[in-house]
């Protein structure tokens, strides 16, 4: 998934007509080599699906920040609330579908406050950003997320990181740094 950043430079370039700049090259080049360290060291473990999957997502992420430049002059809590309720709409007949318990009111009000709160609000503060901002950098800026993860489950559960994240991570801080 986090080969996003990649995807979206690729597409900034080829079907948006961004130039492309040197640093921001350079920049993704270190954090995508972040990420091959930290893959690598994983890759024994991984199923082919699972990796298509995740490049899968790569591409659809990159998608969204595309299509969310592309849009930049249309007013970003109108594009997350259609995003959202078209995605409610594809998935719920699927729900209603599946032998699966319907939610409850309490679990739909945490359903609800999650959309709003780790979704819906971060989504209008990015499509802020990506209006003012090249999809390379943005590509660049979301690859903290792979540093900043591992340091959330040290800090709030003590778990150990491994040494091939902690290169990766360096690679893609100097990345961030360049």
């Amino acid at each position: 998934q986090y080969t996003a950043p990649l995807w979206m430079v690729v597409g900034a370039g080829l079907l948006l007509g961004e130039r492309l700049e040197r640093r921001n090259l350079a920049a993704l080049g270190l954090g995508m080599l972040g990420m091959a360290v930290i893959l690598v060291a994983f890759w024994g473990g991984a199923e082919a699906a699972g990796v298509f999957m995740g490049l899968g997502a790569g591409v659809s992420y990159a998608g969204v920040v595309l299509t969310l430049r592309v849009l930049r002059e249309h007013d970003p809590f109108v594009l997350v609330f259609l995003n959202h309720a078209v995605s409610a709409a594809v998935l719920v007949p699927w729900i209603l579908v599946v032998d699966a318990p319907l939610p409850t009111a309490g679990q739909l009000a945490v359903l609800g406050a999650f959309g709003l709160i780790q979704m819906a609000a971060p989504y209008v503060v990015f499509a802020r950003g990506i209006a003012r901002v090249s999809p390379q950098e943005a590509g660049v800026i979301t690859l903290l997320e792979p540093v900043i993860n591992p340091l959330w489950v040290f800090v709030f559960w003590r778990e150990s990181v491994h040494v091939a994240t902690l290169a990766g991570g360096g690679l893609i801080v100097l990345g961030l740094l360049v």
